[in-house]
């Protein structure tokens, strides 16, 4: 056959493939007198393995499930870090403490986001425990490029909070939500100023971690990154089952505390919501939409991602 029209027809295989079988099928074509019968037969098997390898790679519904739990639970935190950042320096701080109903449906949000994010963090962290020794264990060195960001950011994370340790004499640590407004912080807390700047860096490495792992799960679910032999099946599914069954619970609750929160300030403080401390420089109720907006896409989503895994698990 002439060599062109063989190379042809291999590259119409798939890369991996042709990494495993090119060479040999190359000699085979090279020594071989092929026929256009011969030919039209190479295409329609390049064509059947591409399908197949697009079969095997499309991820299973448990992993759509925990990839969209991943995604749902980062809607979920940037709204979270939107609404906590625009009243963070406003008087509605002030004003929310002083009446009932916002007072009891910001701290039903704040437990409900803590509670999401540990289960959010234990079926994560789950996956990626497996996945990670899977990977050192059979040497895939692209399962282990998507699984190290977010290893690194929680790293750069653990040291930018020891560092804030240290330079505020174990007074104060950097996270996205210990800032408030000067005259609402502690004595002891650093300045403004200097919260303000620790604060931001360690949201913008938080998201990067929940971003980096969002990316991740789902690339990797398209590769043969395998099972390690150290799990129990069974006892696996029903843990994410129940972890992704709280999320969404969780998620559903925070969705109605943040619509009751606002509802209820606007009635009662409508002039402090028209206030623009919002991103951007919009008003506090442009912003609280925005989060309202992020939090039932989060409650959806996780409610379909337990659905999912359920049906599948079941």
């Amino acid at each position: 056959m002439n060599p062109k029209l063989a190379q042809t027809l291999i590259r119409l295989y798939p890369a991996q493939w042709r990494s495993r079988y090119g060479e040999e099928f190359a000699a085979l074509l090279k020594d071989k007198n092929f026929t256009a019968e011969d030919s039209f037969d190479v295409i329609l098997s390049a064509i059947t393995e591409r399908i197949r390898l697009l079969g095997e790679s499309m991820p299973s519904n448990r992993e759509t499930a925990i990839n969209l739990a991943a995604v749902s639970y980062l809607a979920a935190a940037a709204g979270g870090i939107n609404l906590v950042a625009t009243i963070d320096d406003s008087p509605v701080v002030a004003a929310m403490h002083q009446l009932l109903v916002p007072d009891i449906a910001w701290t039903i949000l704040s437990i409900t986001g803590i509670l999401a994010g540990i289960c959010a963090l234990a079926s994560g962290a789950s996956l990626y425990g497996r996945w990670l020794v899977s990977a050192l264990h059979r040497k895939r060195q692209e399962a282990l490029r998507l699984l190290f960001p977010p290893a690194a950011g929680l790293v750069l994370l653990f040291f930018w909070g020891a560092l804030s340790l240290v330079m505020t004499h174990g007074k104060w640590i950097a996270s996205p939500w210990a800032i408030l407004p000067q005259g609402g912080a502690p004595a002891l807390w650093p300045g403004l100023h200097f919260r303000w700047l620790f604060g931001a860096i360690s949201t913008i490495l938080s998201l990067e971690i929940l971003f980096s792992l969002a990316v991740g799960f789902t690339k990797l679910s398209s590769l043969d990154v395998g099972e390690t032999p150290y799990t129990n099946r069974t006892m696996r599914a029903k843990t994410t089952r129940w972890l992704l069954l709280i999320t969404a619970t969780s998620m559903v609750v925070a969705a109605c505390s943040v619509f009751t929160w606002g509802a209820e300030l606007s009635l009662r403080t409508p002039e402090l919501l028209h206030d623009q401390f919002g991103v951007l420089g919009t008003t506090i109720t442009v912003s609280w939409a925005l989060s309202l907006s992020l939090f039932v896409i989060a409650a959806l989503g996780s409610v379909k991602s337990a659905r999912l895994y359920h049906r599948t698990a079941a």
